[in-house]
C-alpha cells in the first residue's frame, strides 16, 4: 500500500512539473524596442532582430528557405522568438524582390474573405423583409463588380505584375464593401464567422432586445402612473416589440445575421421609447423651474416693497402693535422666500413655486395690516419712476405743516391723509382764495407725477371759469 501511495504521489509530482512547464511555455516573451528586418527573395528570408536588453541593444540573425507568404515568415519567427504573432507583425519591415509579391497576395486574401462575405450577405439579404428588391438588385451588382475586380487580380498575380494585382484587390474590396452599405449590415458578422458563431450572436442579440423592452415597458408603466404623456413611447415600444418578434422568426428560419439585425433594432427603438419619456420629462421640468424662478423673483419683489411700506410706517408713528403684526408677516414672508430658494437649488421646483406664493401672500398682508395702498409701491418698484423721493407739504395749513422729501412708494399714503404734492411755500393755506400775480402757478406743469398735473388743471380750469364768471 505504501509503494502504491509513493507511485501515486511521484505521478501527481510529474503531471505538476509539466503543467508547470507547459504554463511557462504558453507565456509569450516580450521585447523592449524590438524591430525586424527581413529581406526576401526567391522564397528565402534573412532576418535581422533587433531589441533593447537592459539599456544594451541586443541583435539577432536568422535565415529561412522556402518562404511562401508573409504569414508564414510570422509565424517561424513568432516561434523562434518566443512571442506572439501581432507583435512580430507590428515590428517587421519587409523588402527586396518578394516583398510585392507578398503584399499583393495579402491584399487579394483579403478582398477573397470579404468578397465571400458579402456573397452570404447578399443570399440572407433575399430572405430579409426589410430590404426591397431593388436594394437586393444593386447589392448583386456591386457584388459582381467584386468578383470581377477579384479575378483580375488573380489574373495580375499570376504574370508577375504584383502592382496591378494589388490594385484589382483593393477595387475588389471597394465593391465588396459597399455591398454591406447597401444592405445595411455589419461585415464583421460575416468575416471569421461560422455559423454556430452567428446562432450564437443572433440568440445574444435576442436576448438582449428581450431585457431592453421589458426595461422600458417598466419605465414606462412608472411614469404613466406618475401622470406623464406616455403615447410616443407606447408607440415605439410596440414597433420594438413587432422587430423582435420578426428577430425570433428570422432565428427559427435559421438567418442568423437577419435576425440579430432585427433584434438590435428592436433595442434601439426600444432605448428611444425610453429617451422620449426623458426628454419629456426634461421639457416639464425646465418648464417647472421657470415657473418657479419667476415666482421667486416676484415674491422678492413684494418683499422689499412690504419692507419699504414698513419703514415709511416707522417714519409716520404708525401704532406699535400694528408695525409688530406687520413685521412678524414680514419675518414669515423672508423665511418662505428662503424655503422656495432652498427647494429650487434641491430641484423641487413645485415646493419652490408652493413656498414663493406663500411669500407673497405673507408680504401683502403687511400692506393689510398698515393699510397702505400696495399698488403705489409695487408700481413703484417695477417701473421707473425717475427720482426715488418726492418733495410734499405734510399736513399744510395746521401748526405742524412743513415741506417733506418722502420715497416716491409713501407718496399716496401721505397724500391719503390730506398732504400734498410741492413745498408748502408753493401753497396758498386758503385753497379756495386765488390771486392774478400769485407764484403758485409759475411751476405749474413741471412736475411729472400724473396726479399732480390733474390737480394743477382742475385749479387752473376753476381759476379760469371764476375770471370768465367775474367779467
Amino acid at each position: 500500500m505504501f509503494t502504491t501511495l509513493k507511485n501515486s504521489a511521484l505521478a501527481t509530482l510529474l503531471a505538476f512539473i509539466l503543467s508547470f512547464a507547459l504554463t511557462v511555455t504558453a507565456f509569450a516573451k516580450t521585447y523592449d524596442d524590438l524591430e525586424i528586418e527581413a529581406e526576401v527573395e526567391d522564397g528565402e528570408a534573412d532576418v535581422t532582430v533587433t531589441y533593447d536588453d537592459d539599456g544594451d541593444e541586443e541583435k539577432d540573425t536568422y535565415s529561412f528557405d522556402d518562404i511562401d507568404s508573409k504569414d508564414e515568415l510570422i509565424s517561424k519567427l513568432s516561434s523562434e522568438l518566443s512571442t506572439s504573432k501581432s507583435a512580430v507583425e507590428d515590428a517587421l519591415t519587409i523588402t527586396g524582390d518578394d516583398a510585392d509579391k507578398w503584399d499583393a497576395k495579402d491584399v487579394i486574401d483579403e478582398a477573397e474573405e470579404l468578397v465571400t462575405a458579402a456573397d452570404e450577405a447578399i443570399e440572407d439579404a433575399k430572405d430579409d423583409d426589410d430590404l426591397s428588391d431593388d436594394t437586393v438588385d444593386e447589392a448583386l451588382i456591386a457584388l459582381f463588380s467584386a468578383e470581377e475586380a477579384l479575378e483580375d487580380a488573380d489574373d495580375y498575380y499570376d504574370n508577375g505584375d504584383y502592382s496591378a494585382a494589388e490594385d484589382s484587390a483593393d477595387e475588389a474590396v471597394e465593391y465588396a464593401e459597399e455591398v454591406f452599405d447597401l444592405l445595411d449590415y455589419n461585415a464583421d458578422d460575416y468575416v471569421d464567422m461560422s455559423e454556430s458563431d452567428r446562432q450564437e450572436a443572433a440568440e445574444e442579440a435576442i436576448e438582449d432586445a428581450e431585457k431592453d423592452i421589458d426595461d422600458a415597458r417598466d419605465d414606462i408603466d412608472d411614469a404613466e402612473d406618475d401622470g406623464d404623456d406616455v403615447d410616443k413611447a407606447e408607440d415605439l415600444l410596440e414597433e420594438a416589440e413587432d422587430k423582435l418578434d420578426d428577430a425570433e422568426d428570422e432565428y427559427d428560419d435559421g438567418n442568423y445575421v437577419v435576425a440579430k439585425n432585427l433584434a438590435e433594432d428592436a433595442s434601439e427603438l426600444a432605448e428611444k421609447a425610453v429617451d422620449t419619456i426623458n426628454e419629456e420629462k426634461d421639457e416639464e421640468d425646465e418648464e417647472a423651474e421657470e415657473a418657479a424662478e419667476e415666482a421667486i423673483e416676484k415674491a422678492e419683489g413684494y418683499i422689499e416693497a412690504a419692507e419699504e411700506a414698513i419703514d415709511d410706517a416707522k417714519d409716520d408713528d404708525v401704532d406699535d402693535e400694528q408695525l409688530e403684526k406687520a413685521e412678524d408677516r414680514l419675518n414669515d414672508a423672508t423665511s418662505n422666500l428662503e424655503e422656495a430658494e432652498e427647494e429650487l437649488d434641491d430641484n423641487d421646483y413645485d415646493k419652490a413655486k408652493d413656498a414663493a406664493y406663500e411669500a407673497i401672500d405673507d408680504a401683502k398682508r403687511v400692506f393689510e395690516i398698515l393699510d397702505v395702498d400696495m399698488d403705489d409701491y409695487l408700481e413703484h418698484k417695477n417701473n421707473d419712476q425717475g427720482d426715488d423721493y418726492v418733495t410734499i407739504c405734510h399736513k399744510p395749513g395746521t401748526t405742524a405743516e412743513k415741506t417733506m422729501s418722502v420715497p416716491y412708494a409713501a407718496k399716496a399714503g401721505h397724500l391719503g391723509h390730506g398732504d400734498t404734492i410741492g413745498g408748502c411755500d408753493e401753497h396758498s393755506h386758503d385753497d379756495h382764495k386765488h390771486k392774478d400775480g400769485d407764484d403758485k402757478y409759475k411751476n405749474y406743469g413741471k412736475t411729472t407725477d400724473r396726479e399732480e398735473l390733474q390737480r394743477q388743471l382742475v385749479e387752473l380750469l376753476n381759476l379760469l371759469i371764476a375770471l370768465l364768471s367775474s367779467r
